[in-house]
């Protein structure tokens, strides 16, 4: 069984260039991406920027995470990671 080269990198979204590069032995790498986005093994969350879906990662990335890297510099709130972690009874 093949393990897929996918699993190398974090939940951490990724550009196209790092996908490419766990493919160096193709002649067209960014074909390969294509490809594994129309598989449903990377999300694309913007143009270049690509995450890894939960069934080959085994859990989900973080929404904050994914946030950061759309649109940085960007931040938390107080009130949002109050919430998250359940120190505050409001939604």
């Amino acid at each position: 069984m093949a393990r897929n080269p996918l699993l190398q990198l974090s939940q951490a979204p990724m550009t196209t260039a790092m996908v490419e590069a766990l493919f160096p032995h193709l002649h067209s790498p960014l074909k390969k991406v294509q490809a594994l986005e129309k598989q449903g093994d990377l999300l694309r969350l913007r143009r270049g920027l690509y995450v890894a879906v939960s069934d080959v990662l085994g859990n989900q990335p973080g929404v904050e995470l994914c946030a950061n890297h759309i649109y940085g510099p960007s931040y938390v709130s107080l009130h949002s990671a109050l919430s998250n972690y359940g120190m505050i009874p409001e939604r």
